[in-house]
C-alpha cells in the first residue's frame, strides 16, 4: 500500500506535516500513479484528517483532493470514507472535523459532478451534509457564515454547472410556422 510509505512522515509534528503535504503535491504532478494508488490515497487522507488544524495543510489536502477527484477509483473510495467518517463523527466530533468534512463534501460536488448521476452516493451524500450542516449552524457566529458561505457557493457552482448549459446554450427554437412565442437567446 501507498500509505506505508508515507507513515514514517507522520509523527506529530510541523515539519513532518509539511514534508507529507510537499511530497503528495509533488506526486501527484505524476498523474498516471493517480489509478494505481487512488483508494491508498484515500485512505491515507482519511487516517490524517485530525493533523489539518492550519490553513495551509488544509489547502494542501484540498489540492490534492481536487487534483485526485478526475479518477474514478479514488472518487468511489473518498465518497465512501467521506460518509462513513462525518457518520462516525457527527456523533462525537468538533466542530472543525465537521468543518473539514463539509469542504471535502462540496469539493467533490464542485469538481466531479458525475456523482450528482449517481443516486444512491448523491443521497448519502446529501444526507451527510445536511447532519454536517445541522452540526455546524448551532457553533459560534464566525462558524455559521463561513458554513453559510461554502454551502451556498457551492450549491451555486453546482446549479450553473448543470443547469447552466441548458439554459445558455441551449439550441435555436425552430420555426416552423410554430409562433408559440418561444424564442432563442
Amino acid at each position: 500500500m501507498m500509505y506505508e510509505v508515507f507513515l514514517p512522515l507522520l509523527k506529530f509534528s510541523w515539519d513532518c506535516i509539511w514534508c507529507f503535504m510537499i511530497d503528495m503535491i509533488f506526486f501527484f504532478y505524476i498523474d498516471e500513479h493517480l489509478a494505481d494508488y487512488g483508494i491508498s490515497l484515500a485512505e491515507l487522507i482519511f487516517e490524517t484528517l485530525y493533523l489539518y488544524s492550519d490553513r495551509p495543510s488544509q489547502a494542501a489536502v484540498e489540492f490534492v483532493i481536487v487534483k485526485s477527484l478526475k479518477e474514478s477509483t479514488f472518487v468511489k473510495a473518498f465518497t465512501g470514507m467521506l460518509v462513513q467518517t462525518a457518520d462516525k463523527c457527527v456523533k462525537a466530533g468538533t466542530i472543525s472535523v465537521y468543518y473539514k468534512l463539509l469542504r471535502w463534501s462540496c469539493l467533490l460536488l464542485r469538481w466531479n459532478t458525475d456523482i450528482l448521476t449517481a443516486k444512491t452516493a448523491f443521497a448519502k451524500l446529501s444526507v451527510v451534509q445536511g447532519n454536517l450542516l445541522f452540526s455546524l449552524l448551532q457553533g459560534p457566529y464566525r462558524v455559521k457564515r463561513a458554513t453559510k458561505h461554502i454551502f451556498c457557493y457551492t450549491l451555486a457552482q453546482v446549479y450553473l454547472v448543470c443547469f447552466g448549459s441548458i439554459i445558455f446554450f441551449r439550441p435555436e427554437a425552430e420555426n416552423h410556422g410554430n409562433n408559440s412565442g418561444a424564442r432563442p437567446f
